[in-house]
């Protein structure tokens, strides 16, 4: 099994190198770039924002404190959604939140390195 996943890297990787590097196609790896110019913006900060809103921040909902996360997971997605897609809601709206930061950063051209 880690073999065959192993095998399916490469060769995922490799058609990647050649439909970019070869062929030419990068309209579709903006998003790719755009968070590979900031990846410890993005590392660091998701992961002091996801720590902040799991345990530090916390809110009055329905006469409770409980997290900010659980807040916003409550009433955006779990309100409208089943649990499994509520989870996924919220992981995406996470990641397409940073990519937003990221953009800004992006266009003015700003890039932390290390």
């Amino acid at each position: 099994y880690v073999v065959f996943c192993a095998g399916m890297a490469a060769v995922a990787i490799a058609t990647i190198m050649w439909v970019v590097d070869v062929q030419n196609v990068r309209g579709w790896t903006k998003p790719f770039v755009i968070y590979g110019m900031n990846p410890m913006v993005a590392f660091v900060g998701s992961g002091v924002m996801a720590r902040c809103i799991y345990s530090i921040f916390t809110v009055n909902y329905d006469g409770k404190k409980i997290p900010l996360e659980a807040a916003i997971y409550q009433s955006m997605f779990a309100s409208w959604l089943d649990p499994v897609n509520a989870s996924l809601a919220f992981a995406v709206t996470f990641v397409l939140f940073w990519f937003v930061i990221l953009s800004v950063l992006y266009q003015k051209k700003i890039f932390f390195k290390v």
